[in-house]
């Protein structure tokens, strides 16, 4: 069954979704309708990386 996210976020009552997002990344969430809320800078392996929290208002139906 593949039910879709954002039903099913409604029906739970989640009224957002949230995710970190790479620089490749943010332009494919940001289409869908995510607004960029904050870059961050994350270090794994001693390498430093930039990423963004996005989030997604979910409208109720």
């Amino acid at each position: 069954m593949n039910r879709d996210l954002y039903q099913e976020a409604r029906e739970l009552r989640i009224s957002e979704i949230d995710t970190e997002a790479s620089i490749t990344a943010r332009p494919f969430f940001e289409h869908r309708g995510y607004q960029n809320i904050g870059s961050q800078t994350v270090e794994r392996s001693n390498i430093t990386l930039i990423n963004y929290k996005l989030i997604k208002k979910l409208a109720s139906e």
